[in-house]
């Protein structure tokens, strides 16, 4: 039978170090590279939601505007969802704030605001106040007595300026006024 003593036979402890900080380091690089696919696969979901809301605020303009146009104004800080066939995914509905669940991501209407509310998951390069996001169905004209709704003058815009990755999402401003 053979003595085997520490550093005679096997890998010396630097090595055993070395072997144990490369492997943390590997798995490091490959969590931080596949948290920012996810969060990228995020906001391009939110991207194309967004667009499809405001797809369907278009088409629900057109048609009011043809067949009944004093009702465009109803459509001012209205749920757009409601405007959709299906909800977004995580869509909980109308709620009033303080009633939305913490897990995220998830989409929810504030009743007493007027406005859709997104909470992000991945928020890493989520540049808005605690990863929320808010969303309003806005009138880009003038406000002023005579201003008369078209479908042209409804958006579905941020309620403050965000930006996400490389994206950043700001408000539209009003058209001036012209007397």
């Amino acid at each position: 039978m053979q003595n085997f003593r520490l550093g005679q036979s096997g890998w010396p402890v630097l090595e055993w170090a070395l072997v144990l900080l490369l492997a943390a380091l590997l798995t490091w690089v490959c969590w931080w590279r596949v948290e920012s696919m996810l969060e990228s696969a995020e906001r391009r979901s939110f991207e194309q939601q967004l667009q499809s809301l405001r797809d369907s605020l278009r088409i629900e303009g057109a048609r009011r505007s043809l067949e009944a146009p004093h009702t465009l104004a109803q459509l001012v800080g209205s749920n757009p969802v409601r405007l959709l066939r299906e909800p977004p995914p995580h869509y909980r509905g109308e709620q009033a704030p303080g009633e939305e669940e913490t897990a995220r991501p998830i989409w929810w209407f504030d009743r007493q605001r007027g406005e859709l509310v997104y909470l992000a998951r991945h928020r890493r390069e989520l540049e808005a106040a605690a990863g929320t996001i808010r969303l309003a169905v806005q009138s880009t004209a003038p406000q002023n007595k005579r201003t008369i709704l078209t479908m042209d003058t409804l958006r579905l815009e941020p309620v403050t300026a965000f930006r996400w990755q490389d994206r950043d999402f700001r408000p539209s401003t009003p058209k001036e006024q012209h007397p």
